[in-house]
């Protein structure tokens, strides 16, 4: 059911915003914060993670480790484990759950779930205090044994096909190099743009998104990371939150290798997103506008593609709310960004394109 706003609820969520977000409206922002690769593992290095049981007979240095961070879930996290049990492959790999709580001493539904039904088959982490979306994420990184991590959301699923498909890949030395890989969770579209930009990546099958519209996209959900090298990025910026996942995308980009994987091996719930909430949208105006003008070029492009992209949230999830969504177009008329017509736009993505094929951008 849609969430209703008041007019009260919606000044104070605009209040909250530009108190958290204050140095991302501020006129002087230095974008190159967004390039920064802190120690993001610091910040909750005092919290423990207790682990309540593990798996029977735990694997030596798996390659894979499918990790499900997960908060006040039950039957979707049950649906999450089943598929990350059911991988048809013969190779040992770990399954790990790590439950943020908001009391520790309080068994939780998911625990009593787990502990009926997956004791000795997954092994379970419980954090002493909630530590947050995205520090869960790191914390999962930290404590998982594989060489490779499948972050697995706790309310989608994936493919029983999705570590053999992973371990044929990674056979192949140009994407053991990689820092992430994801994969989607649609059938690839039979469009133009799609033909084209896999002619341009040389496989219908890979994509390393040298040619994307123009932010280094990962469908969010199941992305595979090198434990090592994510940890050396310092990982997910708890500050940089709802878009902490993008933003690590692009460091992940800048400073090696990602890739997309053009085959479906996930699914997504998505109703139980915090993605398409109003204050969430209003946060990720706020914090995506500056780092879409800073580091997608030319600038006339950027400009076009946050005129799509937040544009696309003002029309089908703030319609209803008129204060939140005068706020976001007062944010893009700050930066001289204009709504363009779709058409206009498929005509700038069909030229990024072919100047990316050049060189131009790459």
């Amino acid at each position: 059911m849609k969430e209703q706003l008041s007019k009260e609820e919606q000044l104070r969520i605009i209040q909250e915003v530009e108190s958290e977000y204050a140095r991302f409206l501020d006129p002087n922002f230095n974008a190159s914060v967004f390039l920064e690769c802190r120690n993001n593992f610091v910040l909750t290095e005092h919290i423990p993670s207790i682990k309540i049981f593990e798996m029977d007979n735990p694997p030596t240095n798996p390659t894979f480790t499918i990790a499900i961070p997960t908060y006040n879930r039950v039957e979707t996290l049950k649906i999450a484990i089943d598929s990350a049990l059911n991988q048809k492959i013969d190779e040992a790999y770990e399954v790990l759950v790590v439950e943020n709580t908001d009391d520790f001493d309080k068994v939780t539904p998911a625990q009593k779930m787990l502990e009926d039904s997956y004791k000795g088959r997954i092994t379970y982490y419980k954090n002493k205090e909630n530590i947050g979306l995205f520090q869960n994420w790191n914390r999962c990184l930290t404590l998982a044994l594989g060489e490779w991590v499948c972050i697995l959301h706790s309310d989608d699923t994936i493919t029983a096909d999705y570590i053999r498909e992973m371990k044929h890949l990674l056979l192949q030395e140009e994407y053991r190099k990689a820092t992430l890989i994801g994969n989607r969770h649609t059938n690839p579209p039979k469009k133009f743009f799609y033909i084209l930009r896999c002619l341009i990546s040389n496989s219908f099958y890979m994509d390393n998104l040298k040619a994307d519209f123009p932010v280094k996209v990962v469908p969010p959900n199941s992305v595979l990371h090198n434990k090592e090298k994510c940890i050396r990025l310092g990982a997910y910026n708890p500050r940089e939150y709802p878009s902490a996942d993008m933003m690590f995308y692009y460091r992940a980009y800048h400073y090696g290798q990602i890739f997309v994987y053009q085959k479906k091996l996930q699914s997504i719930t998505g109703h139980l997103s915090l993605g398409n909430q109003p204050k969430t949208i209003v946060q990720m105006a706020c914090i995506e506008i500056p780092f879409l003008l800073n580091f997608c070029k030319p600038l006339f492009f950027a400009k076009a593609f946050a005129s799509s992209y937040i544009g696309y949230y003002l029309d089908y999830h703030l319609k209803d709310y008129p204060i939140l969504h005068s706020f976001v177009e007062q944010q893009m008329k700050y930066h001289n960004i204009r709504r363009i017509p779709k058409l206009l736009y498929k005509i700038y993505k069909l030229l990024y394109l072919f100047l990316n094929y050049k060189g131009r951008f790459c």
